[in-house]
């Protein structure tokens, strides 16, 4: 997520006990739930290139009428978490009025508010604005698989505004000294990322280091880590959505090949190869599943035109093996 100030989070593996909790609470909890197997909102599961079923993992349809237990909300006054350039900053909070259950949805805020102090370990600042933002940090995590949020994006053509759907290493210094700065060495996956200046157009981003001698390459698809300056510059290649509409954005997420998809079309897909590793390094780690509601920098800067509160819901997050 490009737009926000880089943070490192505590490394940590997914303990087999918080998973068991986390797998019955997203089902609904008791001996039933323990004894089913998800089945990713009773829908038939999808089909493999192979011809075999992808098998779910984690489901959460939010039809419950708070957040489930299985999302922590971000703070940055634990993670120096925040998006945004003064004096359009964005604080988060552990507060149902940015990231809140209801209705069926996931709703993730951005609001302008009265000015207050904002905590941050890096430094503490002064702000209107406050944000909304999950993950299933410490809760679920998976290496490999299929990926899926169903979300509508803030209906508007102002920008100022960025939603990004990602997904972050557990343990983000695991490959923390095989790349330059300025890199992400042990990986991230952006699969979706939108921006209100570029209305209707998905920029989803993976960021690696990439090795240097395998140059991006559209025809292999070799490095085509972004579908930025063009989405649709090569045949198939579709990245565009309905900003005032539910929209599916999905990962396929394999040893040495990232594969994204815009509603069922392809939008990008790399064959990554990264600085002094090997493939499927460094995309070989477990990553949870993170959701963001942000503010814009640069020119997707936020104006007096942005409009607030602005707000992303979330249909689902469903997650297959």
């Amino acid at each position: 997520m490009r737009s926000r100030r880089r943070v490192r989070r505590r490394a940590g593996a997914l303990a087999a006990s918080v998973l068991a909790v986390a797998v019955l609470t997203q089902f609904g909890g008791g001996s039933s739930a323990a004894a089913a197997a998800p089945t990713c909102g009773g829908e038939v599961p999808p089909v493999k290139a192979d011809g075999t079923s992808w098998v779910c993992t984690f489901n959460d349809e939010f039809s419950g009428l708070a957040l489930n237990s299985v999302w922590t909300r971000q703070q940055t006054a634990n993670s120096a978490f925040t998006t945004g350039l003064p004096p359009y900053r964005a604080c988060y909070k552990n507060t149902s009025s940015v990231a809140t259950v209801s209705g069926g949805y996931l709703k993730l805020y951005v609001r302008k508010q009265a000015a207050f102090t904002c905590t941050d370990p890096g430094g503490n600042f002064q702000t209107q604005y406050l944000a909304g933002s999950v993950s299933t940090y410490g809760k679920f995590t998976q290496t490999y698989g299929r990926f899926e949020v169903r979300a509508k994006l803030p209906n508007t053509t102002q920008k100022g505004l960025q939603e990004t759907l990602w997904l972050w290493p557990a343990n983000d210094v695991y490959y923390a000294a095989s790349g330059p700065k300025g890199c992400e060495p042990s990986g991230e996956i952006d699969f979706a990322e939108m921006y209100s200046l570029y209305t209707d157009w998905n920029i989803p981003y993976l960021h690696y280091c990439l090795d240097p001698n395998v140059a991006p390459n559209w025809t292999t698809n070799a490095n085509i880590y972004t579908a930025y300056p063009a989405p649709n510059n090569q045949p198939g290649m579709i990245c565009n959505f309905d900003h005032t509409a539910f929209n599916t954005f999905t990962v396929v997420w394999q040893p040495g090949r990232i594969t994204l998809y815009v509603n069922g079309h392809t939008c990008v897909i790399d064959n990554y190869a990264a600085m002094n590793l090997n493939s499927p390094a460094p995309f070989d780690q477990p990553f949870f599943v993170a959701l963001t509601q942000a503010l814009g920098i640069n020119d997707n800067g936020p104006t007096s035109s942005t409009p607030f509160p602005s707000l992303t819901e979330v249909d689902y997050v469903r997650v297959w093996k």
